[in-house]
This record gives C-alpha cells, sequence and structure tokens, in this order.
C-alpha cells in the first residue's frame, strides 16, 4: 500500500527575531498612545505651571504693584498736606488738615493690610516688612512737624520738615519703591517663566511627536516585511505540501489502476475455471449416461444363454 509523504508543519507564529507580529503591531499601537499619553503629561504639567505663574502676577504681583503705587501716593498728598499745615494761618484749615491726614493715615494702614494679605513668598514679606516702620517713622516727624506748626512756630516746623522730615519721607518711599521693584522683577520672570515653559512645552511637543512617528513607520516597515516574508514563506510550504499531494494522488491512483487490472484477470480466471468446471460436469454427465447404456445393453447379453 503506498505511504503518503508527511507534510512539513507551517509555523502558525509570524515572528522575526523574537518578535511576533502581534508584539509588533501591539509596540506599533502602544508608541502613539505613549506619545499621547507623554504629550498628555506634558501639556498638564505646563498648563500647571503657567497657571502658578500667572495666579502668582494676578494675586500677587499685580495687586502688589497697585497697592504699592497707591501707597506711595497716599504718602506724597501726605507730605504736602503737611507743608500746607505750615504755611496756613487758619485754625480751623489746620484742623482740617490734620483730619485728612489722619485720614490718609488711616488710609495708608489698610493699604498696607491689604498688600499683606496678598504676600506669598518670604523675599516678599522681608521687603514689606521695611514698610511699615518707615511709615510710622515719617508719621511721626509729620505729626512733630503740624504741632509745631500749630503752636505758630513755623521756622522749626520747616527746619524739621526739611531735616529728619526729608529722611524719614525719602526712607519711606524708598522702602515702598523696593516693594513695587520686586513686584516688577516678579511679574516680568513670571512672565519670562510662562515664555519659557510654552517653548519648552512645543519644542519637546515636536521631538515626542517626530520620535513617535518614526518609530510607527520603523514598526509598520518591520510589520510589513515579517509579514511578507512569511507569507512568502507559507506560499511555499503549500506549493511543497501541493506537490507532496499531487504525487500521492498519482501513487494511489496507480495504485487503483494495478488492483483493478488484478481484479479483472482473477475475474477472467474465475471465468475459464467455471467454464473448466462445467465442461468438467457436461463430460462427466455424459459418461454417466454412456456408462448407464452400457450396463442397459450388458445385462440381456448376459441373461441371454441361460434361455
Amino acid at each position: 500500500m503506498p505511504r503518503f509523504m508527511s507534510s512539513p508543519r507551517v509555523p502558525l507564529t509570524l515572528s522575526m527575531k523574537n518578535w511576533t507580529v502581534r508584539k509588533l503591531l501591539g509596540v506599533g499601537f502602544a508608541a502613539p498612545l505613549t506619545a499621547i499619553l507623554i504629550l498628555a503629561g506634558v501639556f498638564f504639567y505646563s498648563l500647571s505651571n503657567i497657571d502658578r505663574h500667572v495666579l502668582s502676577i494676578t494675586a500677587d504681583n499685580v495687586p502688589g504693584l497697585v497697592l504699592g503705587n497707591s501707597a506711595m501716593q497716599d504718602a506724597l498728598r501726605y507730605r504736602v498736606l503737611t507743608m500746607q499745615h505750615i504755611i496756613s494761618t487758619d485754625q480751623a484749615e489746620m484742623q482740617e488738615i490734620e483730619a485728612k491726614c489722619a485720614a490718609l493715615g488711616e488710609g495708608a494702614a489698610a493699604t498696607l493690610k491689604k498688600y499683606e494679605m496678598t504676600i506669598v513668598g518670604d523675599d516678599d514679606r522681608q521687603t514689606f516688612g521695611k514698610i511699615t516702620p518707615a511709615l510710622e517713622a515719617y508719621q511721626g516727624v509729620a505729626a512733630e512737624v503740624r504741632h509745631l506748626s500749630a503752636e505758630s512756630r513755623q521756622a522749626e516746623a520747616i527746619a524739621l520738615m526739611k531735616t529728619r522730615g526729608t529722611d524719614a519721607f525719602e526712607s519711606y518711599r524708598a522702602a515702598v519703591e523696593a516693594l513695587v521693584r520686586y513686584n516688577e522683577q516678579a511679574a516680568t520672570g513670571s512672565t519670562t517663566a510662562i515664555s519659557t515653559t510654552m517653548a519648552a512645552s512645543r519644542t519637546l511637543a515636536g521631538l515626542v511627536a517626530a520620535a513617535a512617528l518614526a518609530f510607527s513607520l520603523g514598526a509598520a516597515f518591520i510589520i510589513a516585511r515579517t509579514v511578507n516574508t512569511t507569507i512568502r514563506r507559507v506560499s511555499n510550504s503549500l506549493d511543497d505540501t501541493s506537490a507532496q499531494v499531487t504525487s500521492a494522488s498519482s501513487q494511489v491512483s496507480g495504485a487503483s489502476q494495478s488492483l483493478a487490472e488484478g481484479a479483472s484477470e482473477q475475474a477472467a480466471s474465475l471465468e475459464e475455471t467455471s467454464a473448466s468446471i462445467e465442461e468438467l460436469a457436461s463430460m462427466t454427465k455424459r459418461n454417466a449416461e454412456s456408462a448407464e447404456q452400457t450396463k442397459d445393453h450388458a445385462l440381456p447379453a448376459r441373461i441371454t444363454p441361460f434361455v
């Protein structure tokens, strides 16, 4: 009986250097997804950083600039009112100026209190800490000047105003200007940090996108080459298997034909044997009939001599 040739098993795992197509596809899809997650993280960090700087500008620096300028304007008005008090000779006007100075003093204290509530950094607090003592010193000297003026001691009041009053006012103005410069520099630094963060985010996003694109294209090329190679290998294996199946079919066909010819020869032999048997049976029958006839003829011959 013919034996069929076994065909080599076609590998079901499409691989290239231990990298299966499934893994390659997974990596190919994972790379853009990873890039998207990285970009999301970068943008989240950038937005958080930008939000922090914007909050610093809007909640600290800008209010600091506004309140600092306001405090400086109040100090200038306070100085002007003190000078008006010196040159005034009307007691009612002097009392009105005293009321305005008191109101300005309370307004300056309230302004500094508002500013103190916006402080978030140690440097800002340290700079702010120099203002209150300078303001109190200036207001104290100004009160002495107005007291001398109220007693009609204008010469002493003017001398005090030019010496200690000017020094106290300059100290207060320097403290306020330092606070304003601090807020200006902080706002400028935050603006620069926002611009730097945005530029870095754009650069990093471009690099990550380019890397993800290059990796995806490389993975697609490797996958296509691996699949094509495997398809060719499978096709060649199928061709070999088809040839083996054709050869086996030819062998089966030849064996079937041989069996059919043998069966035909056996059938012819059986027919000849059957014919021979029938001929023998016919000869036997004729012999039996001849023997019977001979017996019939021989019996009268044996009986006749005795008659």
